[in-house]
């Protein structure tokens, strides 16, 4: 008859964000996955270890898509304000124009 074990995995790992945007632009993992006896709960043998991280590629790659998330905040932050104060000034302006010429 096969004999039966339970399976845990441990692991830890830091993720590095942009603050802003909130992107991911890094990542490092690393853990390990074993076997442990069913009758005693001692530790058998470690099946799969890893280590991971993005590729440098992959950095750069995250890192243009947090640059470019930022901008879109930073430019809805400044330049629409700017934008919405320009168009209530044009329309003050235009009405007192109107009520100006219309009365």
């Amino acid at each position: 008859m096969p004999e039966r074990y339970l399976a845990y995995t441990d692991g830890q790992g830091a993720l590095w964000v942009e603050p802003v945007s909130g992107t991911v632009v890094d990542y490092e993992e690393e853990g390990v996955s074993y076997f442990v006896d069913l009758a005693t709960g001692a530790r058998a043998a470690d099946f799969h270890q890893w280590s991971d991280r993005y590729t440098p590629e992959t950095r750069e790659a995250q890192l243009a898509l947090a640059r470019a998330a930022r901008l879109r905040l930073l430019m809805l932050e400044t330049w629409l304000p700017g934008a919405l104060v320009i168009a209530g000034l044009v329309g003050l302006v235009g009405g007192w124009v109107v009520g100006w010429l219309g009365g």
